[in-house]
């Protein structure tokens, strides 16, 4: 995005200031050959580590080369939720919104996500999905107890990763002054990628909250959908 004095996006080929990207991390870790690359929207299983070298990479030249100022998906939202407890509350309602408040498993889930700390912590879980083993301590145990899924299959995710947020280009859009919130067409994009983006132009401060930046569209359930594979 081209940032004159603010958010936006001004010109097809002028200069990129300011550019929004998610570093590769853990969700991707996530794909797996046998069971879910496909439901994923992945043809085959990515080299993590590789693909965090060429990341980095691309990012140097961006910042030391184009003077651009690379901003990570992930910091901006640790920065929100340390920020604003109203950031933290609204993903944690979304992922509840998402598994299906009337499960068992929502007032469990829903006080693991508000007391995760540091930060750090629920973005990994935002991110990176979080397994139904990984609720830690007395929480795993009781949910266990109430769910038969939970005892017998505690690889399932409560919350799904999100390989797919490395195209930060896709959950939200700049053009002139503003921005829109897109809804996903696939499945297993909607929700959680637009979420995150939403929070951080709700939330972090400086960059966004308070600036009466301009929402173009979304926010809201529509037909119309981007999808990528």
């Amino acid at each position: 995005m081209s940032m004159p004095d603010r958010g936006g996006v001004y010109s097809e080929t002028g200069r990129l200031r300011t550019v929004l990207v998610h570093r590769p991390g853990d969700e991707l870790r996530r794909l797996t050959p046998p069971s879910n690359r496909h439901a994923l929207l992945f043809d085959d299983v990515l080299w993590v580590d590789r693909a965090i070298v060429e990341h980095d990479e691309f990012t140097r030249l961006m910042k030391e080369e184009g003077g651009v100022r690379v901003c990570y998906l992930a910091d901006l939202l640790e920065e929100s939720i340390r920020q604003s407890p109203a950031c933290r509350r609204e993903l944690a309602a979304s992922v509840l919104q998402a598994a299906g408040s009337g499960t068992p498993l929502a007032e469990i889930l829903y006080a693991y996500l508000m007391e995760s700390d540091p930060p750090a912590a629920l973005v990994h879980h935002l991110i990176a999905g979080l397994q139904l083993a990984e609720l830690a301590g007395a929480e795993a145990g009781k949910l266990q107890r109430q769910s038969l899924v939970a005892a017998a299959e505690p690889d399932n995710f409560v919350i799904p990763p999100l390989p797919n947020s490395m195209y930060t280009r896709d959950a939200s859009s700049w053009f002139c002054g503003g921005f829109t919130l897109n809804p996903m067409h696939w499945p297993v994009r909607r929700g959680g990628e637009t979420a995150n983006a939403a929070a951080v132009y709700r939330h972090h401060p400086p960059h966004f909250a308070g600036s009466d930046i301009p929402l173009w569209y979304g926010g809201e359930r529509r037909q119309v959908t981007v999808a990528r594979r």
